[in-house]
């Protein structure tokens, strides 16, 4: 099994997707964003200590990756209150 490296991001947006449903943009470092190369992966998030893993979104090449969370877990609701 691969060691787990954690890196900053940034939210740079925020929306409502529906009751319930949030959209969250997270800009990430360069090295981070093209390690993204095939639909289907997920990133570990850490939020006040709490982590849990989020499918991304957005499709690969990009310097940014979109979430829609379901914000009723613990960390997704810790993630979607992150001012921008």
């Amino acid at each position: 099994m691969r060691s787990m490296s954690w890196h900053h991001g940034s939210i740079v947006g925020s929306e409502a997707a529906g009751p319930g449903f949030r959209r969250l943009r997270l800009e990430v470092p360069a090295s981070v964003a093209t390690s993204f190369r095939v639909p289907g992966q997920f990133l570990r998030v850490r939020v006040d200590g709490r982590e849990a893993p989020f499918a991304i979104a957005s499709a690969p090449g990009g310097s940014h990756f979109d979430f829609f969370l379901r914000t009723n877990g613990d960390v997704a609701q810790a993630w979607s209150a992150l001012p921008l």
